[in-house]
């Protein structure tokens, strides 16, 4: 089976990371022939990334504070930027080369 694995995180040590890395393990291990996308490396502008929290310390950009922390409901004041302006165009989507018809 092919298998495309999307992943947009800025922190590589992440949950998601550890189970992107082991999910492609895993399907290797399979047979199955896994690519993957990493959405931030490319520079998409995911909904949160690292500039998204700017009183972050040590790189670290998992979030403080409680919801009701902050007037605006967006945790911890100082850990949220103003929201992203929009992507200009959509990125296309990998294409997996097609197989000889028979």
């Amino acid at each position: 089976m092919k298998v495309l694995w999307i992943t947009a995180h800025p922190d590589p040590r992440s949950l998601t990371s550890a189970l992107r890395d082991e999910g492609v393990r895993a399907l290797g291990e399979f047979g199955h022939r896994v690519r993957q996308s990493d959405l931030y490396a490319m520079g998409w502008k995911a909904v949160l990334d690292a500039e998204d929290f700017p009183a972050a310390h040590d790189g670290e950009v998992h979030g403080g504070g409680a919801p009701g922390d902050d007037p605006a409901g967006g945790g911890a004041p100082g850990w949220n930027s103003p929201d992203p302006a929009p992507d200009p165009a959509p990125r296309p989507s990998p294409k997996w080369p097609r197989a000889p018809r028979r």
